[in-house]
């Protein structure tokens, strides 16, 4: 990815991420080190707890961070080349939401539960009994309504990278909004209440669904409702 740290502050930054759960798994193996050596049949159950607490511990520190970077990220056009809070914010953020995907995938959670937690940990404007199975890179400007389905395969935007250019865009989708599997939403996309957008369909950046229509296609386009 590129941003306006360099990889060697990446590095640094996210080996100390990973460094900090490593204290609280350190003490503990400190104090039962000795007993695991004795009944060794307990190795396996010490390390799957320790894992556990390591993903915690993890997720906790995620949750913290996020809080932070908030406040950085803000819609705009923004220049890679220089230094900015918005883009380092955004990075990070960015970052930090796919580790904590990818310890989930650790422990074997159903994608549509962990990165609906994801989400919520990130501090995101998700609404209540939504099904999401497909990608939100950028959770802290994405806004989703309630009763939502986003399928598996789809990818919902609110970022772009065009040339030394970041765009930061929120992208919204209203209430009861259906996205097909394998589609795309560009960043500062707008899905108003009851919309619904059919399999591997694309949506252009800044483009309005209206409320209660269905579109397919690429880009996507209003077709008739069956039995209208």
């Amino acid at each position: 990815m590129r941003t306006n740290l360099n990889y060697t502050s990446y590095i640094l930054l996210f080996i100390l991420l990973l460094a900090i759960p490593l204290l609280p798994v350190g003490f503990i193996i400190s104090h039962v080190f000795n007993l695991v050596l004795t009944y060794k049949m307990l190795i396996p159950f010490v390390f799957a707890a320790l894992l556990l607490l390591y993903i915690l511990v993890f997720l906790l520190e995620a949750t913290l961070f996020f809080r932070l970077f908030k406040k950085g990220v803000k819609e705009g056009v923004f220049d890679l080349d220089r230094v900015s809070s918005p883009v380092v914010s955004w990075g990070l953020s960015y970052m930090l939401f796919r580790m904590c995907g990818r310890f989930f995938d650790l422990i074997m959670i159903p994608h549509e539960i962990s990165r609906l937690v994801c989400l919520k940990l990130a501090g995101a404007d998700v609404g209540r009994n939504c099904v999401i199975a497909g990608d939100i890179p950028d959770p802290l400007l994405i806004s989703i309504g309630d009763d939502c389905v986003i399928g598996g395969n789809s990818i919902v935007l609110c970022h772009s990278i065009e040339g030394n250019k970041l765009i930061l865009k929120k992208t919204v989708l209203g209430k009861n909004v259906t996205v097909g599997g394998g589609s795309l939403v560009s960043a500062g996309a707008v899905l108003e209440d009851d919309t619904i957008l059919g399999a591997l369909s694309f949506v252009k950046k800044n483009q309005r669904l209206e409320k209660g229509k269905v579109y397919v296609g690429v880009p996507a386009k209003e077709i008739k409702r069956e039995g209208t």
